[in-house]
């Protein structure tokens, strides 16, 4: 038995043994053009596909293969050349058993990510509680570690399990140690992943509400970790802990060191691995995407909003880049009725920075439409730039038509009364 903290890390990290030989280079620590990230993500992506086995899954150690797996679903869950794989792998976690939460948390997760359901293994996850929080099997002692596993998965239907989140998240909050970060334990030293896993559990929560205080301490103690050469430890480290401080709205340029993606992208190997482990690579591709830029219709309004055919409309929408990337040019579409409906008009998009917003105005001629009708607001329209998230590229608002009266008389609408009039 380990005594050290790494004996407390999750089953990959005991059954992963790799040493890494790094040459020590100068840093520079900016933010990465968007295609070395693609790149990066695609050779990755390659990579990943060549370790999937007969049955679907990934990995080259059996008990590591449903974690493996799960983790390679969520980075390439919607990568279109990794579809047919993606479908298999969760084919596979579909029927696979395992008997721990670490691995039915993730894998439950990846199911529901892939659109599979996941109620059964939701519920089976009470079966690892001990007391107020969750252990790694059913009679072991509740941990950290395994409780925020519990919470990321359980939040997938967060209305049903809204009590036992609460008294999860309790637990976790109480752990919380002085210097903001968690460890395995209640009582053990804080650890940058142990505190990462926990932070990304925190903010995956949306009908709670977590105190500020909570996030702001735990994502200022993951910051202080970070080292010299941009990284927060090992590469596994440093993928979770920067992807936890994004999803917590952590700004890259108060972490010390900048952008942990140029450390990241330089422990990249040959073969477009990361220390030729699948879950390691898996993880920092889920980060490296959260690094890509990501075009939100934020607003659309339209003016005037009822009016008669023939009239000029302006369409006025809002895009904002809420990536941390810049968005090159691209396309605002303005369709009718649906998203990829009949195609109205289009309008230049210009590159914009991370966090920049633009409102775009576009004069809408009504001459050939009638009746009431949504328009669909379509920002990147023809799919010019590669983002963090696709769903909320679009938005739309009502506009209403109403015809002139007929004001035309016939003899057959006129008469007299009275018809002699004296």
């Amino acid at each position: 038995m380990l005594s050290t903290p790494q004996a407390h890390r999750p089953l990959s990290f005991l059954l992963r043994v790799s040493i890494v030989l790094a040459v020590a280079m100068p840093w520079i620590f900016t933010t990465p053009a968007f295609g070395q990230i693609d790149v990066a993500v695609d050779q990755a992506e390659a990579w990943l596909l060549t370790q999937q086995n007969l049955d679907g899954s990934l990995g080259a150690i059996p008990e590591l293969q449903p974690v493996d797996s799960a983790a390679t679903v969520l980075a390439l869950y919607d990568r279109p050349a990794a579809a047919s794989a993606v479908s298999a792998a969760a084919a596979y976690l579909d029927g696979v058993a395992e008997q721990n939460t670490h691995f039915r948390s993730r894998r439950a997760v990846a199911l529901s990510t892939a659109g599979l359901d996941v109620s059964a293994l939701l519920a089976s996850l009470g079966g690892f509680r001990n007391g107020a929080g969750m252990g790694a099997f059913g009679s072991h002692q509740a941990n950290v570690l395994d409780t925020a596993f519990a919470v990321q998965a359980l939040v997938l239907e967060e209305s049903t399990y809204l009590l036992d989140i609460v008294t999860l998240l309790d637990d976790l909050q109480i752990g919380q140690r002085p210097d903001g970060g968690w460890g395995f334990e209640i009582d053990s030293t804080s650890e940058a992943y142990y505190s990462a896993e926990v932070l990304q559990a925190l903010t995956d929560v949306e009908q709670l509400g977590i105190g500020d205080a909570v996030i702001a301490t735990a994502s200022a103690y993951l910051a202080s970790r970070q080292q010299a050469d941009g990284g927060f430890g090992s590469v596994l480290d440093t993928a979770v802990a920067y992807r936890a401080l994004l999803a917590a709205g952590f700004s890259v340029s108060d972490l010390p060191f900048g952008s942990p993606t140029p450390y990241l992208l330089a422990q990249q190997q040959g073969t477009g691995s990361w220390d030729s482990d699948v879950f390691t690579t898996a993880q920092v591709v889920r980060v490296l995407r959260d690094e890509l830029p990501n075009l939100a219709v934020t607003e659309i309004t339209l003016n005037p909003t009822s009016t008669t055919p023939g009239t000029d409309v302006t369409v006025a929408v809002t895009i904002t880049n809420l990536g941390p990337q810049p968005a090159t040019a691209n396309t605002l579409e303005l369709r009718r009725e649906a998203a990829d409906g009949a195609l109205l008009d289009e309008v230049a998009v210009a590159t914009l920075a991370a966090g920049e917003t633009v409102t775009l105005e576009i004069t809408l001629d009504t001459n050939s439409l009638t009746g009431s009708l949504d328009l669909f607001a379509v920002a990147d329209g023809r799919d010019e730039v590669v983002e963090i998230n696709e769903d909320d590229n679009v938005d739309s608002a009502r506009l209403t038509l109403e015809s002139d009266p007929d004001l035309t008389l016939f003899q057959a609408d006129l008469s007299l009364s009275p018809e002699s009039p004296e």
